[in-house]
């Protein structure tokens, strides 16, 4: 919880804000993880077991994702992964790297920034 609403709450409503952003989805195996993505709106990728737990790596459930994503809408141009543990992020936010990542012509983009005072 943060502010009074779950983590992947925060990212579900900022990614549906998103001017460039047309569908948002929350892969899981978690049924918790899934009803909270369903009271905000979200699609649902049920994760499978090889691709589960503490030890799946990112890539491998952005493929499955992806995969899964295009056999129910065909194909698609590109895909936002968002981390749900950084909360502190706006609408914009996304607009704004998709911009620099259609502009630059990029293949991957990947963004941070600097955390000047860690204790909020």
């Amino acid at each position: 919880m943060f502010c009074d609403k779950p983590l992947l709450a925060w990212s579900i409503e900022q990614a549906s804000l998103a001017q460039h952003i047309s569908s948002v989805w929350v892969t899981s195996d978690t049924e918790e993880i899934l009803e909270i993505r369903e009271s905000f709106g979200a699609r649902t990728i049920k994760r499978p077991a090889e691709i589960s737990g503490d030890d799946a790596g990112t890539e491998s459930v952005w493929k499955h994702a992806i995969e899964t994503i295009e056999n129910l809408e065909g194909s698609i141009n590109f895909m936002v992964g968002v981390q749900c543990t950084s909360p502190l992020r706006e609408a914009k936010d996304f607009d704004n790297g998709i911009d620099s990542f259609r502009e630059q012509q990029l293949d991957s983009l990947f963004t941070s920034c600097k955390v000047r005072d860690n204790i909020i």
